[in-house]
């Protein structure tokens, strides 16, 4: 049964450019924002951000909510308010949790043209409003995940099987120093069926400022075939597929214990009431 609910589970996933989990090329502040603009706001570089989310830290600390000296520091908490207030609708309407940092970011296009610019990994976080002051905390329970969106685009449009480990790797036991986690993120990619070229500014302790894009801009400045990695974090809402059937699926998978597709269709129909 575990096969044909995974199989199922792939088609709800989005592979059209609609889906900001393939193409992000600017950044609605409802729903986004660059990591690097919070670069130096609590006196540390943004790639510690990055760093304390591969480290498992339980709370970072991202900004002040206001400061009448700076007004970058009011701008970021305006943008950090707004992606809180959309993650809070999103979680009572739907009952998911969407906010991820996304990193580092995948910039190119696909085998047959297709355009695409998103994150490799999303880190699942909500964000916390304590007295003065914004943070970041990783969802309980949860580790860094794959881009399935991108992968499973990947393997569409390229001609390649994307094998299930990737779909599903989970990075636990990845190493909590950033370097040594980027390297056994370099080490993995060489093992898969994905062609992507790992320059060396991704092995810098520095992020660089997310370049927005016209559709146009972009589609002219990339070529077929090429996939590049970037240092760039986004903060912001990715849902993992477009549909609301997806936890569903998710929680016959986990279940394991249905001896037929009419088993797990009844088990469907009584969730839907």
């Amino acid at each position: 049964m575990q096969p044909i609910l995974k199989a199922y589970l792939k088609r709800l996933t989005d592979l059209t450019t609609s889906n900001k989990s393939l193409l992000l090329l600017q950044l609605p502040a409802e729903q986004f924002m660059d990591l690097h603009e919070l670069d130096y706001l609590m006196g540390k570089p943004s790639f510690d951000l990055v760093a304390h989310l591969m480290a498992g830290k339980p709370s970072i600390p991202l900004c002040d909510v206001l400061d009448s000296r700076y007004d970058r520091v009011n701008e970021a908490g305006r943008k950090l308010a707004k992606i809180a207030r959309t993650s809070a609708f999103i979680e009572a309407e739907r009952g998911t949790q969407d906010l991820y940092v996304g990193y580092p970011m995948v910039r190119g296009k696909l085998a047959d043209g297709t355009p695409v610019r998103c994150p490799l990994l999303f880190f699942p976080v909500q964000l916390e409003r304590r007295l003065n002051q914004w943070a970041l905390r990783p969802r309980e329970g949860e580790e860094a995940i794959p881009n399935k969106s991108f992968l499973l685009a990947y393997g569409y449009f390229s001609g390649v099987t994307m094998p299930d480990e990737w779909l599903e790797m989970n990075f636990a036991g990845f190493s909590p120093d950033p370097l040594v986690f980027r390297t056994q993120l370099y080490e993995k990619l060489k093992e898969s069926p994905l062609e992507i070229n790992y320059n060396p500014d991704t092995f810098t302790d520095k992020l660089q400022p997310f370049q927005r894009f016209t559709r146009v801009d972009f589609e002219e400045g990339e070529r077929n075939g090429e996939i590049k990695l970037y240092p760039e974090a986004v903060l912001g809402i990715f849902p993992q597929a477009g549909s609301w059937l997806v936890p569903d699926y998710r929680e016959l998978i986990e279940r394991d214990g249905f001896r037929s597709p009419e088993d797990s269709l009844l088990y469907l129909c009584r969730l839907a009431g």
